[in-house]
């Protein structure tokens, strides 16, 4: 799935205006609201972003990607590996196994999107 920023969405540093990203993560609460997880080159980081920021480019769904229900109760599209217990906990306390599942799926959801 591909996303690129709206002309008119609210001004931050990490996507220009019209710029394309992929879609690593897809949440939608029980208000409604959406929120894409991507990855910000000019960062060099993962953020959560408002789906009513971006225009949908492509939206093909990763066939792999598995639906869970976090603790807030929000529905989450995503790799399997990621949904795991305390994944998120593990890549930002930067262990190796969880660093390097990211980056993999990362890179199989960049070059699928292509």
């Amino acid at each position: 799935m591909k996303v690129a920023r709206k002309e008119k969405a609210r001004r931050d540093d990490w996507f220009d205006a019209g710029e394309i990203a992929t879609v690593l993560m897809l949440t939608v609460s029980g208000t409604g609201g959406s929120q894409y997880l991507l990855w910000s080159k000019s960062e060099a980081s993962i953020g959560f972003f408002a789906a009513r920021d971006f225009e949908i480019i492509d939206d093909a769904l990763p066939a792999d990607w598995t639906a869970n229900l976090d603790v807030n109760g929000n529905v989450v599209l995503c790799p399997p590996e990621w949904a795991a217990p305390r994944f998120w906990d593990d890549y930002h306390e930067g262990k190796f196994a969880a660093v390097e599942a990211f980056a993999r799926w990362r890179e199989i959801l960049e070059d699928s999107a292509r």
